[in-house]
C-alpha cells in the first residue's frame, strides 16, 4: 500500500510505502508510479487544503515464459 497527499492543484506530495514487501524494486516503482500520476484536484466541498489517500498497488509477475 502507498500513502500520499494530493494538493489543491492535483499534484501528489509526500508519497510513502505503508507496510513492507520483500521486493524493494517494486516498492521503488510504486513510489515512482504515484509521483508520475496526474490527478484531478480534490473537490471544493472538502474543507482541507490537501487530501490524504492510502491505496493498494498490486503487481503481477508472470511465471514461466
Amino acid at each position: 500500500m502507498v500513502r500520499f497527499t494530493v494538493d489543491r492543484a492535483g499534484k501528489v506530495r509526500d508519497a510513502k510505502i505503508v507496510g513492507r514487501s520483500p521486493f524493494d524494486d517494486l516498492e521503488e516503482e510504486t513510489l515512482d508510479l504515484v509521483r508520475r500520476v496526474r490527478l484531478p484536484p480534490p473537490p471544493p466541498s472538502l474543507s482541507d487544503r490537501n487530501l490524504m489517500l492510502t491505496v493498494p498497488i498490486e503487481f503481477t509477475i508472470p511465471s514461466g515464459s
